[in-house]
């Protein structure tokens, strides 16, 4: 019976992790200025940073024991800088990040024009 939860269980052990590696990087693509869910000019406040992470903001708010669960990437913001340990993130990452972007605006523009066709062949 444990067997069948022990996947689900890796999952919620990795989470926090993954979130916090999230917002991190989502914090160094802030400071950068190439943004992938934030408009340029975007405002400088945990909302936004939550929303480029593409977590709830109540995540980075989190507590856990009294103390913030994110704190480390917190304090980051509010430094206006990303954690030592995580600064490696290298420009080729960053141009990943970028090319998948435009991946996901294709496929979204690639999707609308087959609406566009399979309507016109329709009417």
């Amino acid at each position: 019976m444990s067997d069948r939860y022990d996947g689900v269980r890796r999952y919620h052990a990795k989470r926090p992790i993954q979130t916090a590696r999230r917002i991190t990087e989502a914090l160094e693509r802030m400071r950068a200025g190439s943004t992938l869910r934030l408009p340029a000019g975007f405002r400088w406040t945990k909302g936004s940073l939550a929303k480029e992470a593409g977590v709830n903001v109540n995540t980075l708010l989190k507590k856990k024991d009294g103390k913030f669960v994110y704190a480390e990437q917190l304090y980051a913001f509010e430094q206006g800088e990303a954690p030592a340990e995580n600064t490696t993130l290298t420009k080729a990452r960053l141009r990943i990040a970028e090319l998948e972007a435009a991946v996901r605006r294709l496929q979204r523009e690639l999707l609308d024009r087959e609406r566009v066709i399979d309507s016109l062949r329709k009417g």
